[in-house]
């Protein structure tokens, strides 16, 4: 019999912002502790919240056993291995004097706008141990100012969406970020039509991280294995329905980016004769897809290191960061001379099972050719198919990143612009 700990400890303050004022003080502190138990191809788990013991939760995760869950792969051995992507530590005041300086700034400079959301500081610590000698962990913290901006009077529900974050925040730093947003607000433009070179903040949800979605979806080893991805089948298609310079991986290097280097399964991609960042897509054609173990087994597949899930659950196949690999130094190379649309903030939109996008843009800015914003835009939807914005609609991704401060790079590429 193996055990295996795994211990999260979670540190969260939030400051809510209501109409360009602090207006609340959250704070969460929190530690999770699960075991699991391997023996004889099986597995139990037990998880608690607190101050919980180790031997209680290791007995009923031996107890749970008798459930038997199938758990044919071994667990790992004989590895440690920590990283830390934490910069330094913020109390209550900390937080709130930064807060409360920024918005004194925001209202000042932009008094016809205003502010919602709120700025919060986080801290996250991941360890996973074993009997056998594993010994992993990982360290984060991040701090955030996050502000949907509304003009006073308006009849929408938000006007445009400004943020700053990093390991370490300051008000210089969250401040000029935030200005860059919202300087030329009111330059307002109409939206282009047609055949447009739009702009991405690569990996941000609420900006080019919709369109990785779309891998995230469909790069699992279950879809992909029961054919109900729309990559299913195409791993080393001769047919290469990529651009050739558009590389997608899946990272897991914390030299490249604040990204934990193992999984949830205590796997380290390198001990599989891996990259820790793992190609997705390479060379025009799809090379792997996200495996666990279990996965890795059940469908025949290469093992991957892509375990994830919350600690009181089983770990299933899932990423980590996914991210476009740079193919160009600045954003002012991926325009080559033109304008550009930024398409600063996209929520609602959909994919159709062959891959046709439509991307409302809520928050979009115009480009000159050497990256500045001249004006905000109206509101447009950008359309096109998975295949050609990856195909021959795909300009390239950015060394340079979004801020100084963030791992977002620029992604590139064309769509069709409607109205």
């Amino acid at each position: 019999m193996v055990r295996e700990v795994l211990t999260l400890e979670t540190r969260e303050l939030k400051l809510g912002v209501t109409s360009s004022r602090l207006s609340s003080v959250r704070s969460r502190s929190e530690r999770e502790t699960a075991v699991r138990v391997y023996d004889d191809g099986r597995v139990g788990t037990a998880s608690g919240v607190g101050d919980v013991s180790v031997d209680a939760l290791t007995d009923q995760a031996r107890d749970a056993l008798s459930l038997g869950i199938p758990y044919a792969p071994l667990p790992g051995a004989e590895r440690a291995l920590s990283a830390s992507h934490s910069g330094a530590e913020m109390g209550l005041s900390d937080l709130r004097e930064l807060t409360e300086s920024l918005l004194v700034r925001l209202r000042e400079l932009y008094p016809k706008l205003v502010l919602s959301e709120g700025v919060s500081h986080t801290r996250r610590a991941f360890s996973l141990r074993n009997d056998q000698g594993l010994d992993l962990s990982y360290d984060l913290s991040n701090t955030a100012a996050v502000f949907l901006v509304k003009e006073r009077g308006s009849a929408n529900i938000i006007d445009s969406f400004a943020f700053a974050e990093g390991t370490e925040l300051t008000l210089e730093t969250a401040l000029a970020d935030i200005r860059s947003k919202l300087d030329k607000h009111d330059e307002l433009a109409p939206a282009p039509r047609g055949r447009t070179r739009v702009i991405f903040a690569s990996t941000a949800p609420h900006a080019g991280g919709a369109l990785l979605q779309l891998f995230e979806r469909g790069c699992l080893a279950r879809p992909y294995a029961t054919g109900s991805s729309i990559f299913s089948g195409r791993i080393g298609d001769t047919s290469r329905p990529f651009h050739p310079a558009f590389r997608l991986v899946d990272a897991r290097d914390p030299a490249g980016g604040r990204v934990c280097p193992f999984d949830a399964e205590g796997v380290v991609r390198t001990d599989l004769g891996l990259s820790l960042d793992l190609d997705l897509v390479r060379d025009g054609a799809l090379r792997n897809v996200a495996t666990d173990k279990r996965d890795a087994l059940r469908f025949g597949l290469p093992a991957t290191g892509s375990a994830t899930g919350p600690l009181e659950a089983l770990p299933i196949s899932g990423f980590s960061s996914l991210t476009v690999a740079p193919t160009a130094p600045t954003l002012a190379h991926l325009l080559d001379g033109e304008e550009g649309v930024l398409v600063w903030m996209s929520a609602g939109g959909d994919v159709t099972a062959t891959g046709d996008i439509a991307l409302p843009a809520q928050v979009a800015f115009r480009l000159s050719p050497d990256g500045a914003i001249t004006h905000r835009l109206e509101g447009a939807i950008f359309t096109g198919n998975l295949f050609e914005v990856f195909g021959e609609g795909f300009i390239g991704s950015s060394e340079e990143t979004v801020t100084p401060r963030s791992d977002d790079r620029w992604l590139a590429a064309y769509m069709m612009a409607q109205g």
